[in-house]
């Protein structure tokens, strides 16, 4: 007696041939599949694959019929499960290394002015005598003094501390007689 038999998931078969793997980018999802669907967007299909893996995060798919995800490149991040397209970061961020799942702030002391930076630019001249009085600062609305921050997106947020001014294009301490509030700013003593 002669019998017929379906392929199994994950396997095709055309024209009553023998049954073999779905191939790299389709995917057979059901028994008795013929012909291969190509992989979506946001997944892959490796070899033999019933049905599309979602990208984890860290990874990308921008395209069908891939059989794997990319890595999220340097500079943007990949957050989220079956991802399209990395999102870059933004000025003020950065990602180090492929792979990503997050962008982070740059610290105090440092800025990035560009989208999808792999690093931080310190804020301190290589010719600083003073390198401990160098910050990012921001200047708290209705106060006069400026406070360290993160996240600084350009060199103008580099400046002194509070205690510092800016002279000569370096930081120095505040001398006797002065209140110095940090980047440039400063008022004598009477």
């Amino acid at each position: 007696t002669l019998s017929c038999s379906k392929c199994l998931a994950g396997q095709f078969a055309t024209g009553g041939g023998a049954c073999r793997a779905c191939e790299a980018g389709r995917f057979c999802p059901i028994a008795g599949t013929g012909v291969p669907s190509i992989c979506t967007v946001g997944s892959s299909c490796p070899s033999g694959s019933s049905l599309p893996q979602v990208c984890r995060p860290g990874f990308f798919a921008n395209d069908t019929g891939l059989s794997a995800c990319l890595p999220c490149p340097a500079g943007y991040q990949c957050g989220s499960s079956g991802l399209v397209h990395p999102i870059l970061c933004l000025a003020g961020s950065f990602a180090k290394g492929s792979g990503g799942t997050t962008c982070e702030q740059c610290q105090a002391g440092t800025y990035s002015a560009e989208q999808a930076s792999t690093s931080c630019l310190s804020c301190i001249p290589e010719t600083s005598a003073r390198p401990d009085l160098w910050m990012s600062v921001v200047r708290l609305k209705g106060v006069r003094t400026f406070v360290p921050t993160q996240g600084a997106t350009s060199k103008e947020a580099c400046g002194c501390t509070g205690g510092a001014l800016l002279l000569d294009g370096d930081c120095v301490p505040c001398s006797y007689g002065m209140t110095c509030f940090g980047k440039d700013d400063m008022e004598l003593l009477p």
